[in-house]
């Protein structure tokens, strides 16, 4: 995130139209207030410029990350819990959070961190600092943004879902704290497009910082990049999440027949976290079936931040049952293949997902392509005839 001095505030009365000073068309936004930062990189479009205003004081317990603050300071700030377990799901209820209180017109304060988890470290539960991930997801010093030592006392209302926000929502005043530990049932309204929470300007808003921060692409120049994420690790090959190669081996093909030249790349993990597991359920060999096929396999790496921004880079992402994909889906320019039904049980796919399962059905072929070229039209120069 890059900050200037010579952005404007344009548009018509009550919207805000996001442009600089030398006239960039941006994008148009409802007027709630002027968010805090400029230049959010949009990944294979041109640059989003917000209107800024000069920087105010930090208060104690409050958020001024760029996707925390898009609408006036004064609004009601929202809180939801740090969860305990993998990092896809924690990150998950704060991107939730971020999308819940964006679509309402009121701004994200922040996370109330855990206190202890029962003969855990709260920071590494699963094998990752969750601190140092936050840092390198949202920005230097985002942990110290977002996590805060909060006591119910410490809000003005309590909030049980994203229901009873929305419902209770004209009756916060400007100015006051809503916890609501949970916010990953924003969906539950079937009425209400997916797009209102997950906006353009919310989605660059998160991924700008991970994108600048974590330049060093995977992929091939020149070349339609596909990232295939494989849920193995702690499961089985009987578990219901797990999807067996063949299912992505289908998908690469279709993909190849629309991008013969599309550089795929799959990752997984080998490695077993959790206290309650003994032993290993997957080695590398289980991945030659795919790296015959000319897919290029990470297993286990130590970083996952550089594993989000390349799922976000990717032309084409195709999504296991997992959080850990859903994250760099639902902020992602590129086509997003989910894997049928509701992900993790609860079902979120965004407008313009296609459902990569049941791949006998007619109009399987026509939805890829339609995918595709969606992908393609949205990164025009990744595309060009001299690539």
């Amino acid at each position: 995130v890059f900050v200037t001095e010579k952005e404007t505030l344009l548009g018509a009365p009550g919207e805000h139209k996001w442009g600089g000073a030398d006239g960039d068309a941006g994008l148009v936004v409802p007027l709630h207030g002027p968010p805090e930062v400029a230049h959010l990189a949009v990944h294979g479009g041109p640059t989003v410029v917000a209107a800024t205003t000069a920087r105010e004081s930090t208060t104690p317990q409050m958020c001024t990350l760029a996707p925390c603050r898009l609408h006036f300071r004064s609004r009601p700030r929202l809180f939801v819990d740090e969860y305990d377990d993998g990092s896809g799901h924690r990150l998950t209820n704060i991107i939730h959070g971020m999308a819940v209180a964006a679509k309402n017109g009121i701004n994200f304060g922040g996370v109330r961190a855990l206190k202890k988890i029962q003969n855990i470290d709260v920071s590494t539960p699963l094998g990752h600092n969750f601190p140092k991930l936050l840092d390198d997801f949202f920005g230097d010093n985002a942990a110290a943004q977002l996590l805060f030592r909060m006591e119910n006392d410490d809000f003005n209302f309590t909030v049980k879902h994203v229901r009873e926000l929305e419902e209770r929502l004209a009756s916060f005043p400007d100015g006051s704290t809503i916890y609501m530990p949970d916010a990953n049932e924003w969906s539950y309204n079937d009425s209400v497009p997916r797009s209102k929470y997950f906006s353009p300007v919310l989605q660059a808003s998160i991924r700008g910082s991970l994108l600048a921060s974590h330049t060093m692409s995977t992929f091939a120049a020149g070349r339609p990049a596909v990232a295939l994420h494989l849920r193995r690790g702690d499961l089985p090959s009987t578990d219901w999440m797990v999807r067996p190669d063949s299912y992505y081996l289908r998908i690469v093909d279709t993909i190849r027949r629309h991008w013969p030249d599309a550089d795929v790349h799959a990752w997984s993990s080998t490695l077993i976290k959790k206290t309650d597991k003994k032993g290993k359920y997957w080695g590398s060999a289980d991945f030659d079936t795919l790296r015959q096929a000319g897919i290029i396999v990470h297993l286990d790496g130590d970083k996952l931040a550089p594993v989000w921004a390349d799922f976000m880079r990717a032309h084409a992402l195709v999504m296991a049952s997992s959080y850990f994909s859903y994250v760099a889906a639902v902020l992602t320019t590129g086509c997003v293949l989910y894997p049928g039904g509701d992900i993790n049980n609860q079902g979120r796919a965004l407008e313009g997902w296609m459902d990569a399962t049941q791949e006998t059905r007619a109009s399987y072929d026509e939805e890829m392509a339609a995918c595709l070229i969606h992908s393609e039209e949205r990164h025009p120069k990744d595309f060009s005839p001299e690539r």
